[in-house]
Formats: structure tokens, C-alpha cells, sequence
């Protein structure tokens, strides 16, 4: 059984992102709790529409009178945060609803407020938050599902010189090859994929269901990229697993348990066929 691994669900507006964070502790179809969960968001990011009780929310907004205040309380609830887990009393399910916004939200409001003593104090304490809660919320140790989005960006591709043959303006070199990836800015977007277990680019496609009428509307397929097949950042820890036992390239429209289920039957069949 799996019951812990780290998640990052990152695409467009509207492609399922948050969805598929929260339906790992509430089932928004059936409006009934599965796990002990906590969604975490930043800004303006969250979907009330989900119905997710207020108990198992936690918000982080700018106050005008002081917009470096959410990286503040951020850190505070960090903090307990992880000793809770460490007695063993924190939550089964944290969900990160809005990298990208907590990353947007800081540089825009340092920019705003700036010039306070050291220019990059504040920048650089966020840094090295940002890679302290990647390190210490650590699935296995603590045997939990950390489950983080963020919106999508495209690489910037290299030219190439015919002067010199050499290729300038590129991103770093583990993002050549792909179009898509998660939208962060400077040491985030170059680190930040290394932390998960699975990482998979979320598209919403146009289709078409039947409502409860019989009548045929138009509606939104969300599809969850388990391998690459296309020009985007997918990576799979299973992959190898999920590639031998035919596991499906996309998954539509699932909770995060339907996932889950793909990667369970994925480690049996392939100890089926190691045996």
C-alpha cells in the first residue's frame, strides 16, 4: 500500500489542479471527509466551490499595511507545522495550493515595500524557507502525502549562434527539451520539481458529457499526464513500473485515490512479473 509520496500538479487555469490536491482528504463529489487533510493557500489561489470545510483551511494574504506579512505567518505555521508531525499529530494530507502565487506574491510585495536595511534580507529568507519546508516535509518520515501546484510557463529555448555553435539564453539544462513547466521564478524553477515523487502536467480539453437530464452539454476533460509524451516536465518515479505493466499515459478525470490505485497495481504487477 502506498500511504506517503510528495505530488506537484502543475497546468492552466481551470485544469484540475486543486481539485486533485483536495480529493486526496475530501471527496468534493460525495461532500465527505476520506483523510485528515490541510489545504494551504496563498493569495488569491483556492476554489471554494469544492466545498472544502473552513476547519481544514488555511489562508495567506497580503495586508496592505504590510504585504511581507503572509511570508511571516507562512513560516510561524510551517514551523508547528512540522513539530506536529514530528509527535505524530500533524495531518495525513498537506496540500501547497499555489507555489507559483506564494512565489509571485513575495517578489512582488518585496518589490513594493524594498529599500529596508539589507535589500536582499527578505529575499534570501524566503529562499532558504522555500528549500527548508521541500527538505523537512519529507513523506516517508513522516507518512504523509504532500501534494503542491502551481500554474504552467514555457522554457525559454536557446538560440543558436552560427558564429560560434554555442546556444545562449537557454534555461538550465535538465529543462531543455521541454516546452511546459512549473511557473517559479529563479532558484525555485530550477529546484523545485527534485522534490517530488510525481510530477504531471494537468491539461483541461473540451469534450462533452450528459447531465442529469440525458441532455448532451459541453464540458472539460481533465487530463493527468503520468508519462511524457509531449513537450512538457512529467516525471514519474514510477515510471518504469507504470511503463511495463501498461499503465495508461494520462489519467481522466480522477481523484487522487484513482491514482494512487494506478501506481498500487502498478508495483504488484511488475512484483507479478519479477517473481
Amino acid at each position: 500500500m502506498i500511504k506517503s509520496g510528495s505530488f506537484l500538479f502543475y497546468g492552466d487555469a481551470g485544469s484540475g489542479k486543486t481539485a486533485m490536491g483536495v480529493s486526496a482528504f475530501w471527496d468534493y463529489k460525495k461532500l465527505k471527509q476520506v483523510r485528515d487533510g490541510r489545504l494551504i493557500t496563498f493569495g488569491r489561489e483556492g476554489n471554494d466551490a469544492l466545498d472544502v470545510p473552513e476547519e481544514l483551511v488555511k489562508r495567506f494574504r497580503s495586508p496592505t499595511a504590510d504585504p511581507m506579512k503572509f511570508l511571516t505567518d507562512f513560516n510561524t505555521y510551517m514551523a508547528a507545522l512540522i513539530v506536529q508531525l514530528e509527535k505524530g499529530q500533524g495531518p495525513e494530507v498537506i496540500v501547497l495550493d499555489g507555489w507559483t502565487e506564494w512565489n509571485q506574491a513575495l517578489l512582488y510585495e518585496y518589490e513594493q515595500k524594498g529599500g529596508d536595511g539589507d535589500k536582499w534580507a527578505k529575499y534570501e529568507e524566503a529562499k532558504d524557507s522555500f528549500f527548508a519546508y521541500q527538505r523537512a516535509l519529507d513523506p516517508q518520515e513522516f507518512n504523509i502525502f504532500v501534494i503542491a501546484t502551481a500554474r504552467v510557463d514555457e522554457k525559454k529555448k536557446g538560440i543558436l549562434s552560427r558564429r560560434t555553435g554555442e546556444v545562449t539564453g537557454a534555461d538550465p539544462d535538465y529543462m531543455q527539451g521541454y516546452k511546459y513547466i512549473p511557473a517559479m521564478v529563479g532558484w525555485a524553477k530550477k529546484n523545485m520539481a527534485h522534490y517530488y515523487d510525481i510530477v504531471s502536467y494537468v491539461e483541461g480539453e473540451p469534450s462533452h458529457v450528459k447531465d442529469s437530464k440525458g441532455n448532451t452539454r459541453a464540458a472539460t476533460l481533465h487530463q493527468y499526464n503520468m508519462i511524457q509524451t509531449g513537450d512538457f516536465l512529467v516525471k514519474n518515479r514510477w515510471e518504469h513500473k507504470w511503463l511495463t505493466t501498461g499503465q495508461p499515459d494520462r489519467l481522466t478525470n480522477p481523484l487522487f485515490d484513482d491514482m494512487i490505485g494506478k501506481l498500487e497495481t502498478a508495483n504488484e504487477k511488475y512484483a507479478e512479473l519479477a517473481a
